[in-house]
């Protein structure tokens, strides 16, 4: 998107409007309206989330009411009811967050000897193409973005 910005005003060739912005906002009156946003982005992600799970158990559907709910938000996205930048500091934020809450998960399976017996050979292939299929769609997808 190419703008211009002259004097506290915004042109935008993409939307072809004029906005006139306020002039930089203080870090102090800035704050507040980030944490705002951040916890309604937050609440968004949850609501999704509970509407995901609400939509499985009514349904008794096999599909996790986790993996519904994304896709309740992937909609809502794609139809721009929600804005992007409203969901994506507090999404990254739980990326973040999201190795910390799976150490417990790793830790015992891998520190007993009979697991690896019982599942190596079955696991260290799966682990080894689910990370390349990751790595390679990752790749894939910063360059489409990247494009558009």
């Amino acid at each position: 998107m190419d703008e211009l910005t002259t004097a506290g005003s915004v042109h935008s060739e993409f939307a072809g409007t004029l906005y006139v912005a306020s002039p930089v906002p203080s870090s102090r009156r800035l704050w507040p309206e980030l944490a705002f946003r951040d916890l309604a982005g937050a609440a968004v992600i949850f609501l999704c989330f509970v509407g995901g799970s609400l939509i499985a158990q009514i349904f008794g559907l096999e599909v996790p009411g986790s993996v519904i709910g994304m896709l309740l938000l992937l909609l809502l996205l794609g139809l721009r009811i929600v804005p992007i930048n409203l969901v994506r500091r507090p999404s990254a934020a739980l990326l973040f967050l999201l190795p910390a809450l799976f150490v417990p998960l790793y830790i015992q399976p891998f520190s007993d000897g009979m697991f690896w017996v019982q599942y190596g050979l079955l696991l260290v292939p799966a682990v080894c193409i689910g990370t390349a299929a990751t790595l390679f769609l990752g790749f894939y997808f910063a360059r489409l973005t990247r494009r558009a």
